[in-house]
């Protein structure tokens, strides 16, 4: 009879757990379901919370970003490269499930020191230590620097013959994004941005027409640059 009675409750005690479990899940799935309704009301809140959070990650990702390049100004290296893409419909990207962590932009900081290339990372989530990359990106960089400054990739122009030889241009799209390199050196800050699709733009215009700069980029040091910049690992990477 105890060994009944023993059974009986361990069944009804196993059950009882069972009918907890059952009904804790219906109510996560519930509340899950209509979490959206639960939060409409808090959507302003939220919003403000999160764009406060998302500023104040960008303001730090700038302030570490130009710490690092003084400091490494501080330890001797003369020539420091920032390469960033500069999108004109930028969204940020969320990074984590659980905490509102957004990327709008993400920076690489590139420099030569004892005889080897490092890169590094900088966005608003995370911090990232600095990796040993590819020598011959900053050798080139170093080694072309004047003449990459000097450089650009002109929007495609096509000579019109039926407007006594005028020239009509193309224009970049509504959702451009250009490659953004910031040259920081012993003697100031410099900017080059580049549109990658007008360098392989070969013909402009329903008929085709030859875009008159094709030969200029092809042989340009930015289309090079450009070439070596997406082949870089660690930036493919991530």
């Amino acid at each position: 009879m105890g060994h009944f009675c023993t059974h009986q409750l361990t069944f009804l005690g196993l059950a009882l757990i069972k009918f907890k479990l059952s009904i804790t899940a219906v109510f996560y799935v519930a509340f899950i379901v209509n979490l959206p309704y639960i939060l409409m009301p808090m959507k302003p809140a939220l919003t403000l919370l999160l764009l406060l959070l998302f500023k104040t990650g960008l303001t730090q990702s700038n302030e570490k970003l130009k710490a690092r390049i003084a400091e490494l100004k501080t330890a001797g290296v003369d020539t420091t490269i920032v390469y960033y893409m500069y999108c004109a419909d930028t969204r940020p990207r969320l990074q984590a499930p659980l905490m509102p962590c957004e990327v709008e932009k993400i920076r690489y900081l590139m420099w030569q020191q004892d005889g080897k290339s490092r890169i590094q990372r900088f966005d608003e989530c995370k911090n990232y230590q600095p990796q040993l990359m590819n020598t011959k990106l900053v050798t080139f960089i170093k080694a072309n620097f004047e003449k990459i400054i000097a450089d650009s990739i002109p929007p495609p122009l096509f000579k019109n013959d039926g407007k006594n030889g005028e020239f009509e241009i193309a224009v970049k799209s509504a959702h451009y994004c250009d490659n953004v390199f910031v040259f920081n050196t012993g003697n100031g800050e410099y900017m080059q941005r580049i549109y990658k699709p007008f360098i392989n733009q070969k013909y402009v215009g329903r008929e085709k027409k030859l875009n008159i700069y094709h030969k200029h980029n092809m042989r340009s040091p930015l289309k090079k640059l450009i070439d070596m910049v997406e082949k870089e690992p660690y930036i493919q990477a991530l």
